[in-house]
């Protein structure tokens, strides 16, 4: 079975947690650093949503045929 995305969720944060208080950077850098990684994160999650839809929108233009076709 599958780890539920809930107790991946879970895990994840917590290991940022610990990876955050075990950096022993002070809050200003951590601040920077996060910002930083939200901003490429944001990007990736535009660009895959993009992909997504065009992937999605192509299988709806290739399965058209197949249905008009058994009309």
């Amino acid at each position: 079975m599958e780890k539920p995305i809930t107790v991946r969720i879970s895990e994840t944060r917590r290991k940022m947690i610990n990876a955050i208080n075990d950096s022993g950077l002070p809050l200003f850098i951590l601040d920077s650093i996060l910002k930083d990684l939200y901003g490429e994160l944001n990007a990736l999650s535009i660009q895959q949503e993009e992909r997504d839809r065009i992937e999605y929108e192509q299988a709806l233009t290739e399965s058209q045929p197949e249905n008009k076709a058994s009309e």
